[in-house]
């Protein structure tokens, strides 16, 4: 459906100025994460949040929704995609009174025919995205199974905000490598895009083969992606870009 705003790299729905996340195979639940006091031009999200579920109440969109706040977000819940729609809807209108919404019923549909993804299959030679907190990606790609179990990954130097072609993949350099838990793959944290020829490899194993003996964590991999090009960096950003002397790129 064109006419659907739906961003297949993180599962989430633009509806006006408000994304919602669609289930996962992590969530059954269909959520709002947004940062409402700026945009209801209110002191705190806490005040947002008492302010959209009174107008939801007021509303009478009918299903059972779930409020939560942060410091810097208000957070909206329901297993029914129909109500977290009206619900996004009707805060667009208290964020912009002239806004209008053409396409529900284009919505409606994709929603209702959404099936939750299963646990993503991976292997080597997958390339995946690495999403970072400012809507745009990095790339990598599982080149070996240690032990047939932890993908050991080398990372491009490619940063885009939309899917890479294969021929952007391969004309990427490889900006280092590292061994990630496979977990990160199961639950589409990192999402396979599609598989190609492995495009580089990791040096054999040895006792000071980094890449092979240290696992990285999710915000290890994305803090790195953010401030490997920044002249001060943290320890562990240049202890993984370090790990590109273990790398064999193929070219």
């Amino acid at each position: 459906m064109e006419s659907v705003l739906f961003n297949e790299l993180n599962y989430t729905l633009q509806i006006g100025k408000i994304r919602m996340f669609i289930p996962d195979s992590s969530s059954k639940e269909y959520i709002i994460f947004e940062d409402l006091a700026e945009l209801l031009n209110l002191e705190t999200n806490y005040d947002a949040m008492v302010f959209i579920r009174n107008q939801v109440k007021e509303a009478g969109i009918k299903g059972k929704v779930r409020f939560d706040s942060e410091s810097d977000c208000v957070e909206i819940y329901s297993t029914s995609g129909k109500t977290l729609l009206q619900v996004t809807i009707l805060v667009n209108e208290l964020i912009d009174e002239a806004f209008t919404f053409a396409n529900q019923r284009e919505y409606e549909q994709f929603i209702g025919s959404w099936k939750r993804p299963e646990k993503q299959k991976w292997k080597v030679g997958d390339v995946f995205s690495i999403p970072l907190p400012n809507e745009t990606y990095f790339f990598g790609q599982i080149v070996e199974l240690m032990e047939d179990v932890f993908p050991l990954c080398v990372i491009f130097d490619l940063h885009l905000k939309t899917v890479p072609t294969k021929e952007s993949i391969d004309n990427a350099n490889i900006l280092t490598a590292l061994m990630l838990n496979g977990m990160v793959f199961d639950d589409y944290t990192f999402k396979v895009i599609f598989e190609m020829e492995i495009m580089g490899e990791i040096t054999e194993n040895t006792r000071r083969n980094p890449v092979r003996n240290v696992t990285w964590s999710t915000s290890h991999l994305v803090d790195f992606c953010m401030e490997y090009k920044l002249e001060e960096k943290q320890e562990f950003v240049e202890k993984i870009l370090a790990n590109r002397n273990f790398v064999i790129e193929y070219k």
